[in-house]
């Protein structure tokens, strides 16, 4: 993910990437085309930086449609003395052409959780089938 993280509520969180075949997946804005058919396992984790409130539900989106088993409510508040991960996955089946997005229901914006660190979010895709 783009750090730091403007994403707005409902959208879909900016990525960038950083391995893997890009001939079968394909950024877009705020989120990856998948190019090949088949069964997919993806998951994601958010990283909530210490001493940030944020209230939203993250999910993985396929073009639009929440997956609902990757669903995660995500709770912090200012007052929180460290980093809390958030982790959710999903398997789907996918057409060429679809899109699988990084959902937050709220806008988050948020830098980096310390320079150098992991990242706020990550997404990974991996074709099963």
């Amino acid at each position: 993910v783009v750090q730091p993280v403007n994403a707005a509520a409902g959208g879909g969180l900016p990525l960038q990437f950083e391995a893997g075949d890009r001939e079968a997946f394909r950024l877009r804005p705020n989120g990856v085309r998948i190019n090949v058919p088949g069964r997919y396992m993806a998951f994601y984790t958010l990283t909530t930086p210490a001493d940030t409130a944020l209230t939203t539900t993250m999910a993985l989106s396929l073009n639009g449609q929440a997956l609902y088993a990757s669903q995660q409510n995500v709770e912090t508040a200012t007052t929180t003395a460290a980093n809390t991960e958030t982790v959710g996955m999903a398997l789907f089946e996918a057409e060429c052409g679809d899109t699988l997005s990084l959902t937050t229901t709220a806008a988050i914006t948020a830098a980096a959780v310390t320079a150098g660190s992991a990242p706020l979010a990550t997404l990974t895709i991996v074709r099963i089938g």
